[in-house]
């Protein structure tokens, strides 16, 4: 809650743990506004679609301008994957695919 003494606009902030929770699907956002001596008025509501956005590529920091000197690397190579958002809770697969000759 705020409670203003000027005319501009008010910037509410909600924390990204409180909105995180709701990835995959819609929250609606509202705002409720007392006047004294008068009754209180509600906003029409502002849907909103919690996601990730685009994903950037895998990184393979083994490979050099995109290639892959299989003679020279070890028997595990790492690939990282990284966006703002990961967490511990998050079911994280990296997929390979390819055609052998």
């Amino acid at each position: 809650m705020q409670t203003t003494g000027t005319l501009a606009p008010l910037t509410f902030t909600i924390p990204k743990s409180i909105l995180a929770p709701n990835f995959g699907t819609s929250i609606s956002v509202t705002y409720t506004v007392e006047v004294p001596g008068a009754p209180a008025q509600k906003s029409e509501p502002l849907n909103v679609k919690i996601m990730l956005g685009q994903l950037s590529a895998p990184e393979a920091r083994l490979a050099v301008d995109g290639a892959l000197d299989i003679g020279k690397a070890p028997l595990q190579v790492p690939f990282t994957v990284a966006y703002p958002s990961l967490s511990a809770a998050h079911k994280v697969t990296l997929a390979v695919g390819g055609t052998p000759p």
